[in-house]
């Protein structure tokens, strides 16, 4: 949100409700006595579409007041929906180490069994030769697996930390 009462700056998550509330907040909660009609739609608008977040009935944190039940919940939820998704990176990261140290594995042996065919049936090898330049020639080439670097799962991590 940029706001002209806020000179332009871009809030945060806690600090858009704040505001938007206190441009609103009223203690008899009727509309029409509301400061600002347009801050009241956003509040409504933000509080209702983050209010399952998590799982239904506990939403964003920063859709509550500080230390409120709700908030206590919805940090909870928070914390373990940051936990799955480390342990959801981190168990990936493993499957695609794993996948590439068996494409590595397995191109090893076929270099080996090449080699040991180019002895033994040099038509065999002469033909596995020929689909090889024609895989090349029809930029045909074998599943690639990529590594994710320990230091971009962190950076991906951190990026959920202030949500």
């Amino acid at each position: 949100c940029f706001c002209a009462d806020k000179g332009g700056k871009q809030f945060t998550p806690k600090g858009l409700m704040d505001h938007v509330k206190t441009l609103f907040d009223n203690p008899n909660g009727d509309l029409s006595s509301k400061k600002c009609t347009m801050h009241f739609a956003v509040h409504a608008y933000l509080t209702k579409l983050y209010a399952d977040y998590h799982e239904p009935g506990v939403g964003h944190k920063d859709i509550y007041n500080g230390n409120t039940k709700e908030w206590k919940r919805a940090v909870e939820a928070g914390a373990l929906k940051q936990e799955s998704l480390l342990q959801n990176a981190l168990r990936a990261m493993h499957i695609a180490r794993k996948e590439k140290e068996e494409a590595e594995e397995e191109a090893q042996k076929r270099k080996e069994k090449m080699e040991g065919l180019k002895k033994t049936n040099v038509d065999l090898a002469k033909k596995m030769e020929d689909l090889q330049k024609k895989k090349e020639t029809f930029n045909i080439k074998p599943k690639e697996i990529l590594e994710i670097p320990p230091e971009r799962v962190k950076r991906f991590l951190a990026s959920y930390n202030n949500y």
